[in-house]
């Protein structure tokens, strides 16, 4: 029942598909299954219907209709990485990586593939398989068009899907407002921070950045603590004030863990917030505590119901118990879930899924 609960408030059929991909992925943990499932809902919704992708890859594969070509993967960033990845998983060959950046042609190649140049890749492999890994449809779509002039085969050519809208603040229904108080949870290098006050055009009476690693921190700090607007703390939000063990990752992620390697301070949104500041927009990205910041964040969204965008890829259960909290505190959110950017964490591939809540 609570998982048509949540699928009744999700607004579009983008939302409910990725929905019903991380709920059969929180059911089975068929990682495969989930980025399929991924694949064609990019297709569906943000890609050009008219590609394939890297399962009709696999399925043409598997019948026999590549024997003898090479494959190629076009895209040596985050793309490229995960197309890498899958192949690998697969146990296809991989002939080389293209790449139009002579910066990633000179930097040792991607799972000990080396990068070419577009230009070799037309004189010398022309009738290889090649799949485009790219971050953002108009990239992929360029690409393509490149690979046609030239003269490669379209029923050679497969693509890896990702969406084009940007994170947070990308999708239509996120709307500015007057007077924006924006409070970030994992604020991490500010990058959030900067996007916001473009997309708000400095249109805001306050900002909250919290973020307990203390190097990133101090770069936030140093960027920020200027401006009497702007309130840098070095904390983490959960559901307590106080301290907790605190694990720092070398890929962007840090971790709440009962054993980590450090201490850090941790604090409740609602004991931060100034009472005369009535927050319009929170944002949480904290490596699978969010539930717990929700909960310590419960007084102000029921407060002030401010627009959510909250990261419910970390742990597999959060696709049901995040919004199941947010409903059990206002009922009247509507949901959006969006797809964003792949990410490397422990050199396996993820998908920032984001669950968008609005009143």
């Amino acid at each position: 029942m609570q998982e048509q609960d949540i699928l009744l408030r999700l607004q579009d059929e983008w939302s409910k598909d990725i929905f019903l991909a991380r709920l059969n992925y929180y059911k089975n943990g068929e990682m495969t299954e989930l980025c399929r499932s991924l694949n064609a809902t990019h297709r569906k919704y943000a890609g050009n219907p008219g590609l394939r992708d890297v399962f009709d890859y696999k399925n043409d594969s598997d019948d026999g209709k590549l024997a003898g070509k090479k494959t190629i993967i076009y895209g040596a960033g985050d793309g490229g990485f995960l197309a890498s990845f899958t192949l690998l998983m697969w146990n296809q060959e991989v002939e080389c990586v293209c790449d139009a950046d002579p910066n990633k042609r000179q930097h040792g190649g991607m799972f000990g593939h080396s990068v070419i140049s577009p230009e070799t890749l037309i004189e010398k492999y022309r009738d290889s398989v090649i799949i485009i890994a790219m971050l953002y449809k108009n990239v992929l779509d360029k690409v393509y068009d490149y690979l046609i002039s030239f003269g490669i085969n379209r029923e050679n050519i497969y693509c890896l899907y990702h969406p084009c809208e940007a994170q947070y603040f990308g999708s239509s229904f996120m709307i500015p407002r007057e007077n924006e108080v924006y409070v970030d949870a994992g604020a991490f290098d500010g990058d959030s921070c900067r996007a916001f006050l473009k997309w708000c055009d400095k249109n805001y009476k306050k900002i909250y950045l919290l973020e307990p690693d203390k190097p990133r921190f101090k770069l936030i700090s140093d960027e920020f603590s200027s401006n009497e607007r702007i309130q840098c703390v070095e904390a983490g939000a959960y559901d307590t004030t106080g301290t907790v063990s605190f694990s720092t990752g070398d890929t962007g992620s840090s971790l709440i863990i009962g054993d980590g390697d450090d201490v850090i301070k941790t604090i409740e949104i609602d004991n931060l917030v100034a009472t005369d500041d009535c927050v319009t927009l929170l944002k949480m990205d904290i490596e699978g505590a969010e539930l717990k910041a929700l909960k310590g964040s419960a007084q102000i969204i029921k407060r002030d119901k401010p627009r959510l965008a909250i990261c419910v890829y970390h742990k597999a259960e959060d696709i049901i118990e995040i919004p199941q909290y947010i409903l059990s505190l206002v009922p009247e959110y509507r949901f959006y879930l969006r797809h964003h950017k792949l990410i490397n964490a422990s050199r396996r591939p993820q998908f920032e899924t984001v669950l968008y809540a609005l009143v």
